[in-house]
């Protein structure tokens, strides 16, 4: 089994953003061992956070458009594609999912809105915190990993 984090993934040079999402789908196929130590979902949700703080790192060195580019990356490449939001949407339903998403826009913003170090360490701290309770929420509700599935 090939183990690689997604903090590596983030790192890859390839050029062609279609080539680096599957390379992400076959990783995540061949590794959902990996994320399972605290259950599946807590997994999502740490590699989220390992993401999230990268972008802080980045942002703290001034490169805004590569800070939001991984905050792009930990929802649409983590969040939406591990399918944690459908898992939210079928457990906790529309409303709370909502309020997880939008605290990914609201990293967003604060970042092209140059907020400061502080006010955007606390927005990720607040949206970790957020992904983690859910996630536990969802391991422990037993929600599986492929919760919907295409054609369905």
């Amino acid at each position: 089994m090939i183990m690689i984090s997604m903090r590596k993934i983030v790192a890859l040079k390839v050029c062609n953003p279609m080539k680096k999402l599957l390379f992400i789908i076959l990783l995540a196929a061949g590794s959902s061992n990996a994320l399972a130590e605290g259950g599946y979902w807590q997994g999502v949700a740490d590699e989220i956070a390992v993401v999230l703080n990268d972008a802080e790192k980045i942002y703290a060195q001034g490169d805004a458009k590569r800070a939001k580019k991984a905050v792009q990356h930990a929802y649409f490449g983590l969040f939406e594609s591990s399918k944690m939001e459908a898992a939210l949407r079928k457990e906790i339903g529309a409303k709370p999912t909502y309020l997880v998403e939008r605290k990914f826009g609201d990293m967003r913003k604060a970042i092209v809105e140059k907020t400061t170090l502080e006010d955007l360490h606390a927005l990720a701290e607040d949206l970790r915190g957020a992904l983690s309770r859910d996630a536990i929420r969802l391991d422990k509700a037993g929600i599986a990993k492929d919760v919907f599935t295409v054609n369905q």
